[in-house]
C-alpha cells in the first residue's frame, strides 16, 4: 500500500498494538471470543465487527479451529480447520480490501469535520481521495477469496491438539511493550464446549507462538497452491510443536 508520512503518524496515532515475544498467548478481550462485549469493551469493536462480517464464513458452525489475521498493510484474512461428515479441510478466507483503511477514512474525515490540522489540508484531501478512489463506499460490499483443501484427519486432529495446547496457555504477561507495523494474530476454538481465544503480535519465529504462526504459513499456502508437498512440510513442524509441550 502506498503510504504518506500523514498515514504514518495516523497508524501509530490509531493502531498502537500491544507487541508480545513471550512464549505464550494473551487473553483475547475483544469480539473474536464471541463473547458478547459491550460497546465499550474495547476501542477496536467496530473494526472487529467489520472483520467479522466480511470474514464471517470463518465463523461457521463447522469450523473447529480459527486464526484471524489482521496486517499492518494488506487485507485481513482468516485461516483455520473445518470439520464435516467425518472430513477435516484447512480453508483460507481473505478480504480483498484492507478493512482497516476504513478506520483510517473515518478519522481522517473527522479530522475534516473538526477543522483540520493546520498546514495539512492538501494532505488530508489527498489521503482520503486515495482511500476512496480504492476503497468500496460500503465495507458490506467487499469480496473476498476463499479456498478449502482436504487433509487427512489425522492430521487435522494433531493441528487441533496443537491450537488447543497453545490456547491453553494463554495468560497475560509482565510487560506489554508497544509495536508499530506487523500482524495482530487472533487464534480461537471451542474445546469441551467453552470457547478459548487469546492473541499475539508479531511473535519471535523461534517463540511457541512464532512456531504457531509458521504452521498456519504453512497450512495457508497449501491452501492457496495445493501443493500437497506442503504435506510434509507440514508433519515436521507439528512434530516439533509437540515437543516442546512434551512435560
Amino acid at each position: 500500500m502506498n503510504t504518506m508520512p500523514l498515514y504514518t503518524a495516523l497508524a501509530v496515532l490509531i493502531l498502537l498494538t500491544p507487541s508480545q515475544a513471550n512464549e505464550h498467548l494473551e487473553p483475547e478481550y475483544s469480539q473474536f471470543a464471541r463473547a458478547g462485549l459491550p460497546p465499550s469493551a474495547t476501542s477496536l469493536r467496530p473494526y472487529h465487527e467489520i472483520v467479522i462480517e466480511v470474514l464471517e464464513g470463518a465463523f461457521d458452525a463447522d469450523v473447529r479451529a480459527r486464526l484471524i489475521a489482521m496486517p499492518s498493510f494488506t487485507p485481513e484474512y482468516a485461516l483455520g480447520i473445518r470439520e464435516a461428515n467425518g472430513s477435516h479441510k484447512i480453508f483460507h478466507l481473505a478480504s480483498r480490501s484492507q478493512l482497516w483503511s476504513y478506520e483510517n477514512l473515518k478519522t481522517l474525515r473527522e479530522i475534516v469535520d473538526a477543522g483540520g490540522l493546520p498546514g495539512q489540508e492538501t494532505n488530508i484531501a489527498e489521503a482520503i481521495a486515495e482511500y476512496e478512489s480504492r476503497l468500496p463506499d460500503d465495507y458490506h460490499d467487499v469480496e473476498s477469496d476463499y479456498c478449502e483443501i482436504e487433509i487427512p484427519s489425522e492430521l487435522a486432529e494433531d493441528l487441533l491438539a496443537i491450537w488447543e495446547r497453545v490456547l491453553l496457555e494463554t495468560r497475560y504477561g509482565d510487560q506489554e511493550p508497544v509495536g508499530r507495523d506487523g500482524t495482530d494474530y487472533h487464534f480461537s476454538m471451542s474445546a469441551s464446549g467453552v470457547v478459548m481465544a487469546g492473541k499475539v503480535w508479531s511473535p519471535d519465529p523461534q517463540s511457541k507462538t512464532g512456531a504457531m504462526v509458521s504452521i498456519t504459513e504453512t497450512m495457508k499456502n497449501l491452501c492457496l497452491t495445493g501443493d500437497q508437498n506442503l504435506l510434509a512440510q507440514l508433519e515436521p513442524q507439528i512434530s516439533a510443536m509437540q515437543e516442546i509441550f512434551v512435560p
